[in-house]
């Protein structure tokens, strides 16, 4: 017996699922410390404990959600080619968006791809 474990609902963005996979829960909180005890004080000492913790978090959400928005970029680009959007994950790494079908001409694949790579289920 395998441990798969689904990943988590975000929400919906444009009517776009959007999902976590459970590995990037113990990652966000990891960049967060690695930020705020390591990175900044190096980087900008003098602030106090509280303002590292809350930049090392605000650090944290703003790179996933630049993984989101890259995500939706590739989403999107897919609906003005007329392809389908199935979901968007985020993994501990980065994020997938998949895409329902192949691209019925080279210049949308290009579009598609020229904003990152991606999935196609």
């Amino acid at each position: 017996m395998t441990l798969n474990p689904k990943p988590f609902s975000l929400g919906r963005i444009f009517g776009i699922p959007i999902y976590a996979h459970y590995s990037w829960l113990p990652v966000f909180p990891f960049y967060a410390w690695a930020i705020a005890s390591g990175l900044l004080p190096r980087e900008a000492p003098g602030l106090s404990t509280v303002q590292y913790w809350l930049l090392g978090l605000l650090t944290s959400i703003l790179l996933f959600v630049s993984v989101l928005v890259h995500e939706l970029a590739h989403a999107t680009m897919a609906r003005a080619e007329g392809l389908g959007t199935g979901n968007i994950t985020l993994y501990m790494f980065g994020g997938l968006a998949s895409l329902n079908g192949q691209p019925a001409q080279p210049s949308s694949e290009f579009k598609i791809a020229i904003v990152g790579p991606r999935r196609v289920s």
